[in-house]
């Protein structure tokens, strides 16, 4: 009975409740939200989408995913990094396969760019307590290493998720398919694995059951691999090299605080690009053909306007210039590993051509031993620099003291020329 009741102070609140949703699933970022919403019903062509009370239609979604895109920099750091793996998915996505908005090709490659240098240089700024020695953070190194994979240009392939090396997960709350699952047709005879309705047979044990669950996953993947890179008449035609060029291209052309914010943290990009392109050179088969034909001139074109042109902005502090100079030598260090090697040392010659205009000693020598230190530690580099066997005059066939000496002579010329071009 509330007339019985005795209000203390007239009523005044005594204490306050407060309750604070916790989800692994909903980022509680309407920024992050509105971009994954836009980006989900892109991928399965889902119009109109509604976002909160907001009903957006195809013919303004450019519009609206353009706005999503620039308003990532407005979000809030924690959901960031509680999504960051799923965030640089969907931006490497958009700058790889550009989507088709009402007909027509949406770029949003230099948005995504910009976007991806900002959030990188955000986690660098507030998580500076983990940072290895080399000064990377370790969520963007361990996305690089474990979780990022180049996804597939073509517009009918899977986005990349944590679905292993060629598929992606979908959740049963974002959409369902149309097509029943072939796990549900109970009218079959024969017997089933207890675990997976899909293999036949019954396990004579466990580690049989899981060798065949292993067996199936992989020769459904070689299926797929050689399905996707054969086109008509059996002639292979595989996807092209899509990201390494792109953000080559579209570092190049940044300028202001796009340009620092991607020189800022340049091992970045350095090591996304690399790893891009061992995917390619292994999903592709390219691993065995020569070095000269792996990738397009463009693509060489934009890596040596990149290097000719990296210290040139940035030459004034002299930390920067100290980060890049590491990071352009780790990145040339694993060029020489696949890209041809006389054109990684004429980066190598730019990149000396460089430094020597822009810095003085006793700088330039630091920058130049430190460049040096890294590069040299290939594990091939000391072969590389051999003289080649074709530059080699033919042996005499009756050779004397004489001329023995004078090919000595003649290859030691041959060394210090070749030392002297790559300096």
């Amino acid at each position: 009975n509330h007339s019985r009741m005795k209000w203390v102070d007239n009523h005044r609140g005594v204490f306050n409740v407060e309750v604070v949703a916790v989800s692994t699933i909903h980022t509680q970022d309407q920024y992050l939200d509105k971009f994954f919403a836009l980006v989900h019903a892109l991928d399965e062509h889902m119009f109109p989408v509604r976002i909160g009370d907001m009903r957006i239609m195809e013919n303004n979604l450019e519009t609206e995913l353009k706005s999503s895109i620039a308003a990532l920099n407005s979000s809030q750091l924690e959901p960031v990094v509680r999504f960051l793996h799923l965030l640089l998915d969907k931006l490497v996505l958009l700058v790889v396969r550009p989507p088709v908005i009402a007909g027509q090709i949406v770029n949003l490659g230099q948005a995504s760019f910009e976007v991806m240098a900002s959030i990188v240089n955000r986690l660098h700024k507030y998580l500076d307590t983990s940072q290895d020695m080399h000064g990377r953070n370790s969520l963007l190194s361990s996305y690089i290493h474990y979780v990022f994979r180049l996804p597939s240009n073509d517009p009918n392939s899977p986005s990349p998720g944590p679905g292993g090396l060629g598929g992606s997960v979908h959740y049963a709350t974002m959409a369902r398919s149309a097509v029943r699952p072939a796990s549900l047709n109970l009218n079959r005879s024969r017997s089933l694995s207890n675990s997976n309705p899909d293999i036949s047979g019954t396990p004579t044990s466990p580690d049989d059951e899981v060798r065949s669950i292993i067996g199936s996953k992989v020769r459904s993947f070689i299926t797929a691999r050689r399905a996707t890179c054969t086109g008509e008449g059996g002639a292979p035609s595989c996807p092209r090299l899509t990201l390494p060029p792109e953000l080559a291209l579209q570092w190049v052309v940044s300028s202001g605080s796009v340009r620092e914010g991607a020189l800022q943290q340049a091992w970045f990009f350095f090591e996304l690009m690399v790893k891009s392109i061992i995917h390619h050179l292994y999903f592709t088969e390219r691993l065995e053909s020569p070095r000269k034909n792996r990738f397009p001139e463009r693509f060489m074109d934009d890596i040596t306007a990149l290097v000719s042109t990296i210290f040139v902005s940035s030459h004034q502090d002299l930390e920067l210039v100290e980060r890049l100079n590491t990071s352009l030598a780790f990145f040339l260090n694993d060029l020489l590993s696949v890209m041809d090697r006389g054109f990684v040392f004429t980066l190598i010659r730019v990149y000396w051509k460089q430094v020597s205009s822009l810095f003085s000693n006793p700088t330039l020598e630091s920058l130049r031993l430190d460049f040096l230190r890294i590069v040299c530690s290939h594990e091939h580099y000391v072969t590389l620099n051999l003289p080649c066997s074709l530059l080699t005059p033919p042996a005499s066939p009756s050779p004397s003291v004489s001329s023995a000496t004078s090919q000595a002579r003649e290859r030691n010329v041959q060394n210090l020329c070749h030392t002297k071009n790559i300096l």
